[in-house]
């Protein structure tokens, strides 16, 4: 679909709910691309990914305050803005599908039958191990990290950490 006006705009996200908004920062209107996706996003939470000539950094930070932003610039290649957007729905599918979670439950030590939680904030590493994983878990200022382990292998174990603050 394509909308010729931001009232347009508007109008199509709400009969249509769009996954994802494709939108010019240059609108012939008295209104931006960024301040179009912020109304829009008032709504609902639906991603842009703004298409621009723009290099200006101070609009790319206003741009990236939208809530699930993306930017590319003109003049760009379609096989590669195709390729662009199946990532990010792919990216907002998983992010839509995949419950919040704060943290992992594994082995308590001191009753090996039952399972504790630690939150992601608590965990200091992880340690691959055959078949299981060992979580070192922060105990205190100047304390040994406790030892915890987990059934789940080191790839079992990654996919349920955010990939925001745990690296491999």
């Amino acid at each position: 679909m394509k909308a010729h006006a931001p009232e347009e705009a508007m109008s199509l996200v709400k009969s249509f709910n769009p996954d994802l908004i494709l939108i010019d920062i240059d609108l012939k209107s008295d209104m931006d691309g960024i301040e179009l996706a912020s109304k829009i996003n008032q709504r609902g939470s639906i991603p842009v990914m703004y298409l621009t000539d723009k290099r200006d950094e101070r609009i790319i930070e206003k741009a990236k305050n939208v809530h699930h932003a993306y930017y590319t610039t003109k003049p760009f290649d379609y096989p590669v803005l195709l390729s662009d957007v199946g990532l990010i729905l792919k990216q907002e599918a998983k992010n839509k599908t995949r419950p919040v979670i704060n943290g992992l439950f594994v082995k308590d030590h001191a009753n090996k039958t039952t399972r504790r939680k630690v939150e992601f904030d608590q965990i200091y590493y992880i340690k691959a191990c055959r078949a299981y994983s060992e979580i070192y878990v922060k105990q205190g200022k100047g304390n040994k990290p406790e030892k915890m382990e987990s059934s789940k292998s080191m790839k079992e174990v990654m996919q349920n950490l955010p990939s925001s603050i745990f690296i491999q």
